[in-house]
């Protein structure tokens, strides 16, 4: 589907939404993770997968949705999540490459 939105107005959403989406996400994802007992932690890994897949459901539904406002909270949602799991899973993978 088409949303046929105003290119002014999808400009300011994205840059709204790529600021604070990604800015939450991480700051979140570090209080959560650090609190989990950082990315060293057994489970860690387990809630970077779970919050990967959950931040895969936000991106299903938005071929098929035609309300712009839906869309932009999906993708608002989806970053976020991403965002959230980033640092801890590049920790991850980092302390799983020997030195």
């Amino acid at each position: 589907m088409v949303l046929e939105l105003d290119q002014d107005e999808v400009y300011y959403f994205y840059t709204i939404t790529c600021s604070t989406s990604t800015m939450l996400g991480v700051v979140l994802g570090g209080i959560f993770f650090n609190h989990l007992g950082g990315y060293n932690a057994p489970k860690s890994f387990f809630y970077c997968v779970v919050i990967a897949f959950g931040a895969s459901f936000f991106a299903m539904p938005v071929p098929f949705v035609s309300e712009k406002w839906i869309v932009y909270v999906l993708t608002w949602c989806l970053l976020f999540a991403g965002a959230m799991v980033l640092p801890t899973a590049t920790g991850i993978l980092l302390n799983s490459v020997p030195e």
